[in-house]
């Protein structure tokens, strides 16, 4: 298992996370995705980082979410999102912005800073999300954030949970004749190796740790949703994923509708959002007219599927 995976938790699902985990031991496979994340990454500098329709920009959250670019995860970021959502409210004219979200989620880093940066910023533009085939886990607790989550018909939602792998190799290397010799300056230094057996405390840390992490998610969840944390916790906490319309039914979306008539549905209508840059503080009035889109830097040449419930 590559050492990224090892000893931390993810807001990911289980498939997701196995699949991650198998490719993690192609080296081939981790190279050729530095090159394309070398590729993206060059790509980015000629483009606002958006798709623009009219007035509405639209940001891409495709594939596996981490804070920061890696080889697993490079057009998803916190670091990404969060630059194209303060780029998009600073733009005089962007009206709406819309995520476009396709993730089994990812890493626990990062989703909270961005889920409560985009909570934050729908006072300043109205910002939707949109589950267009999968929004899970990490993916779940940033789209809910938005001002308004929407979900395709087919959409998987849900997998609210933690996710924490630990491997044990001890019987492997008694089978073989290796011992491993640890040393460390406090008991939990040598704890997470997989060539040693996971002892009480370590087990009760971990799991003590998973409890507060999804105490966190489900008190995002429910300041995003409206509802209590028991009644998040009640409806949600399972980590099920729900289909399309059962999403709404639960209260984890706000309706179901697609991408392009989200986007059709801004671009017609004008917006009472104050505009920052405006020295006047005037409401724009831009009218409404045929859609025309401008090539941002939110698409990418390359897209890869991941493994969903």
């Amino acid at each position: 298992m590559n050492a990224e995976l090892i000893g931390l938790p993810w807001l990911i699902t289980e498939p997701a996370f196995r699949d991650l985990e198998a490719k993690s031991r192609n080296p081939d496979y981790i190279r050729m995705e530095m090159g394309f994340c070398d590729q993206f990454l060059l790509s980015q500098n000629d483009y606002p980082p958006y798709d623009v329709y009219g007035s509405v920009a639209v940001i891409t959250c495709h594939g596996g979410f981490t804070k920061r670019s890696s080889w697993w995860s490079y057009r998803f970021t916190g670091d990404r999102v969060h630059f194209a959502i303060t780029h998009a409210i600073q733009n005089p004219s962007i009206k709406s912005i819309v995520l476009d979200i396709d993730s089994p989620g990812g890493t626990v880093s990062g989703t909270k800073e961005l889920a409560d940066f985009i909570f934050a910023a729908r006072s300043d533009k109205r910002i939707i999300a949109i589950a267009n085939d999968m929004a899970c886990s990490s993916a779940l607790w940033i789209g809910s954030s938005a001002s308004e989550f929407v979900t395709t018909d087919s959409a998987f939602v849900g997998s609210l949970g933690v996710l924490w792998a630990r491997m044990d190799w001890t019987k492997m290397n008694d089978k073989i004749g290796i011992k491993v010799h640890l040393f460390g300056s406090g008991e939990a230094k040598t704890w997470g190796w997989p060539d040693t057996e996971m002892s009480d405390s370590e087990k009760a840390d971990k799991l003590a740790t998973i409890e507060t992490l999804a105490n966190q998610f489900i008190e995002g969840m429910a300041r995003n949703r409206g509802v209590t944390p028991a009644e998040a916790r009640s409806q949600w906490a399972s980590a099920r994923t729900w289909i399309g319309q059962d999403a709404v039914s639960v209260g984890l979306c706000d309706r179901v509708s697609t991408l392009d008539k989200v986007v059709a549905e801004l671009s017609g209508q004008q917006t009472n959002v104050r505009e920052r840059g405006n020295p006047n503080g005037e409401e724009s009035t831009k009218p409404s007219g045929s859609i025309s889109r401008q090539r941002g830097r939110g698409q990418c040449f390359r897209f890869i599927r991941t493994t969903r419930r």
